[in-house]
């Protein structure tokens, strides 16, 4: 039975890795984060670096490691987009007023 708890776990962290990889190289290869929340991303750090340090102190080897790797993508896809809204290729917020039609 543990052996299979540590594949279930090993699959968790390769596909929740995974899944941070396609944004990070879009964001790389474009430059393009307008449409990715700035809010969602700090809030997605503050999360994984919690989860990793969990890990870390729990002794779980691929929740540490696969959550230090999402942080490295996610850290590279908040850079870029911090980098936008500072040269001001972008703004702060992506929130825009809808206009009432009369």
């Amino acid at each position: 039975m543990q052996h299979a708890i540590e594949i279930i776990g090993w699959c968790a962290a390769i596909f929740m890795t995974l899944s941070s990889i396609p944004q990070a190289i879009k964001v790389i290869i474009s430059k393009d984060t307008e449409g990715i929340s700035l809010l969602m991303y700090i809030f997605f750090i503050i999360g994984i670096g919690s989860w990793c340090a969990y890990g870390i102190m729990v002794g779980s080897i691929q929740m540490w490691l696969s959550n230090a790797i999402t942080l490295l993508f996610s850290f590279i896809t908040i850079s870029i987009k911090i980098y936008n809204i500072a040269k001001g290729k972008e703004p702060l917020s992506n929130y825009k007023k809808k206009e009432k039609v009369s």
